[in-house]
């Protein structure tokens, strides 16, 4: 409802606006004297899809005027967006990267640039990301001239309704976990008289001096709105009660931070409980590398599958298709390369060699494999004796490809590998899960044979 009533705001700015003038004098950071062009929101620019209208305006207001520059730059604050420390923040956000498509361009206010700041700088600061320049408040209008204003603000809702209405997001749990004092798993035993009680807990963190074993055996917590805030909650957890709890200790009291329901079906919960196991929240750079590294955006957007089947909502027409070589990632090993037909056949015609393997350990910047067999090899490149049982290496391999190893649904570990041999070592320049793109890479090397690679 809330992107409707943003949706309407604009265009009633608009109207607003045929008695005003343009705010030509206010200069926007990395602004550029370019003629604006409306264009469609593609899917993969993960911030901004669904915001409520589905055309930005190109250039943005942050200056970028393409669509891979834009997709870069967006990526970095998926993570800020998915803590949800404001409920505006993917508004201001989107503002800025993906303007709505009208004849002028509406700007965010100043007290909605101050509002998502407010909540969200001190977490930022936290993992090491000062608040940018290219954002700063005092650049925007004041609130009497025609821009975008606050739409949710926060009233400061008392500590239970703040825990028990949290996102199920990665990054979220993530940070609950790091600022948390206990982390347990546990089951809910009742909920009465403005008491939520649990059965005995499994603790997945304690911090020593302040929350000892006997707090966590069978908590308790008390608050005057208990039933207001966490009874919706509770009311729709399954039948064996199962929740995540995070909180802290104040004055030999429990406070949650964090509940929400435990489904073992949930990959971002079993995603998140793997990561708390080895997280170091003590180092700033971990988490950040981590949470940049997991929610990336793919820059390019791939064509359209010419199949008897198209996929729902999946729309005829060609859509706009960015130089993949220039836009996949080649720093990170080929294990975060855009997985479209078109890149496929790209990298199987430049490989000195493919194979199917199974990824056995991913260690010091080295992946060793298991016995793979080989799709291609080119004459007098490669020995085919060290592709039988290959290991690969790179400077970041474990750092790009070992979230890609803990992510993947196939317990075999199965992937494509292509790549091509240096002096020395074998090099990778895509890594591609076989499970879950298995029909993907099979019509790749049909097109691939079919057409030839001569001609590329």
């Amino acid at each position: 409802m809330e992107r409707f009533i943003v949706l309407g705001l604009l265009l009633n700015g608009v109207q607003m606006g045929l008695t005003s003038t343009y705010l030509t004098d206010w200069n926007m950071v990395g602004s550029r004297l370019t003629q604006p062009t409306c264009v469609d929101i593609p899917q993969n620019l993960t911030l901004c899809h669904g915001i409520g209208y589905t055309q930005m305006r190109l250039p943005n207001l942050l200056g970028h005027d393409t669509m891979i520059e834009v997709a870069q730059q967006a990526g970095p604050w998926v993570p800020l967006f998915n803590l949800k420390c404001h409920p505006d923040t993917q508004l201001f956000l989107c503002s800025l990267f993906s303007p709505v498509c009208l004849d002028r361009p509406i700007y965010p206010c100043r007290s909605l640039c101050e509002a998502v700041r407010q909540g969200c700088e001190r977490r930022m600061n936290i993992y090491g990301y000062p608040w940018p320049d290219m954002v700063r408040c005092d650049q925007f209008p004041l609130d009497n001239d025609m821009c975008i204003a606050v739409q949710s603000p926060i009233d400061g809702e008392p500590a239970p309704c703040v825990a028990c209405n949290q996102p199920d997001t990665y990054e979220n749990m993530i940070d609950n976990f790091c600022r948390a004092d206990f982390v347990i798993k546990t089951r809910v035993r009742k909920l009465r008289n403005e008491e939520l009680r649990f059965k005995k807990a499994k603790v997945f963190k304690m911090k020593e001096g302040i929350v000892t074993k006997a707090d966590l055996k069978k908590p308790v917590f008390e608050h005057p709105n208990m039933s207001k805030c966490c009874g919706e909650l509770i009311g729709k957890l399954d039948a064996r009660g199962r929740v995540l709890v995070m909180g802290i200790k104040k004055k030999n009291s429990l406070f949650p931070t964090l509940i929400i329901p435990w489904v073992n079906s949930n990959k971002v919960i079993r995603k998140a409980r793997k990561t708390m196991k080895k997280f170091d929240c003590s180092n700033p750079k971990v988490f950040s590398s981590t949470m940049i590294t997991t929610s990336k955006i793919p820059v390019q957007v791939g064509m359209k599958k010419k199949t008897r089947r198209r996929r729902p909502g999946h729309r005829r027409g060609r859509k706009e298709v960015p130089n993949v070589r220039q836009s996949a990632s080649v720093s990170c090993a080929g294990c975060n390369q855009p997985k479209t037909l078109e890149n496929l056949v790209d990298k199987y015609c430049t490989a000195e060699y493919v194979i199917k393997t199974r990824i056995q350990r991913i260690k010091n910047d080295k992946m060793k494999c298991k016995r793979s067999r080989i799709v291609k090899l080119k004459e007098g490149s490669s020995a085919r004796e060290e592709l039988v049982t290959p290991t690969f290496t790179h400077p970041n391999m474990t750092e790009c490809c070992g979230n890609m190893l803990e992510t993947m649904e196939d317990r075999k570990k199965r992937v494509v590998i292509m790549g091509d041999k240096s002096e020395t070592d074998l090099k990778t320049s895509l890594v591609v899960p076989w499970g879950t793109n298995k029909k993907l890479i099979k019509r790749m090397i049909r097109v691939a044979k079919k057409k030839g690679c001569s001609s590329r």
